[in-house]
Formats: structure tokens, sequence, C-alpha cells
């Protein structure tokens, strides 16, 4: 099964800049609440594997592999750092 970051942009028609400079994301978009972090973790995985056979030298192919692995990335991290704010604070001994 594919990672849907993955296969929405494999199915879907890349649109081309059309000027010298598009980014891979739009600065003002409201990223997607991350999963769970090993749910994340796990879908990360699999975009790395899917991405994986990617042609380095198709423009289409490594603009695929980009946005899907810089969405994953994202996701990951959000997921981490959710993680990290409801995780108890380690306990450091007395003072």
């Amino acid at each position: 099964m594919d990672h849907p970051n993955f296969s929405a942009l494999k199915n879907a028609q890349i649109n081309k800049p059309s000027g010298p400079y598009a980014p891979l994301r739009a600065p003002d978009r409201t990223p997607r609440p991350p999963g769970p972090l090993d749910i994340e973790a796990a879908a990360a995985r699999q975009v790395l594997a899917e991405t994986a056979h990617l042609n380095i030298h198709d423009r289409d192919d490594l603009l695929t592999a980009a946005v899907a692995l810089d969405s994953s990335l994202r996701a990951l991290v959000a997921a981490y750092d959710a993680e990290r704010r409801t995780a108890p604070a380690p306990h450091r001994g007395p003072s």
C-alpha cells in the first residue's frame, strides 16, 4: 500500500512552475495534525522505500520524491515535537 503523500503525487499531474522558482510547500499552508510518532515513523520509512527506485536524472521523479519526502519529514518532526511536549519531564534528581 502506498503512503498517501506519495500516492497522491504519483497519480496527480505535476504542475510545472511558470517562473524560475516555485516552493516545495506554500509557506501559508496549514499542515495536517501529525499522527502518533510510531505511525509517522513507519509512514516515513514507507515513503523512503517507495521513492528509492525513482530516477535521479528524471525531473518529474526527483520532484515527486522531493515533495513526498518533504511532507513525510515534516509530519515525522511534528509527531516527534508533539510527543516531546506531552512526555513527562525527566527526573533530574535532587538539586
